[in-house]
């Protein structure tokens, strides 16, 4: 589903000697930011993700692959309030996080108006009526930004129907937002 993400940044006009900036918010292995650095080589890539572990790895997965991305080991919520990376991104990245409203907050913070947060979904989380796409109005009115489209796509070896959701963001994030992971936990946008 990696090549979908691509595909989503080559539809907003991309090529693939763009320079871009792109941030991945939870970068676990690397999915799917270690392929958007492969295929956008001449883009500035930065992979977010809290836990050292997988840090680790994607640190070996760079050396191996001679990338030129930069590796964070910290929260989302904390590099977002970071004068280098507040709203600086073309886009940010993201498969599988947290709770909708949550991965919005960390996401829209970091892109520059006129950037994408592309998100992976499955159809049946974003239909959800509690925690689906009806449920984050008031996030992305307070955040800066709007549902731009919705792609959808099918994999192989699974029978769930996915999605791609682009959010474009329209104005500055306020300073306030991310707030800390449990403020987000406990009262969600």
């Amino acid at each position: 589903d990696c090549m979908f993400v691509v595909k989503a940044i080559k539809e907003r006009g991309a090529a693939t000697d763009a320079r871009l900036k792109i941030i991945d918010l939870g970068s676990g292995a690397g999915f799917p930011a270690i392929i958007v650095s492969i295929i956008f080589d001449q883009s500035e890539c930065v992979l977010v993700e809290s836990i050292t572990k997988k840090c680790n790895f994607l640190n070996e997965v760079k050396k191996e692959l001679n990338l030129k991305c930069e590796i964070i080991n910290e929260r989302a919520e904390i590099v977002d309030h970071e004068k280098k990376y507040r709203q600086q991104f073309d886009f940010a990245l993201s498969r599988a996080v947290c709770k909708f409203s949550q991965n919005l907050e960390i996401a829209i913070a970091p892109l520059r108006v006129g950037g994408h947060f592309l998100v992976c979904k499955t159809k049946r989380s974003i239909d959800e009526k509690e925690g689906g796409l009806q449920s984050v109005g008031q996030a992305l009115k307070t955040l800066g930004a709007k549902l731009d489209k919705i792609s959808s796509y099918n994999l192989p070896t699974s029978d769930l129907e996915y999605c791609i959701l682009d959010f474009c963001k329209i104005f500055p994030t306020p300073n306030v937002y991310p707030r800390n992971a449990s403020l987000m936990q406990k009262k969600p946008l």
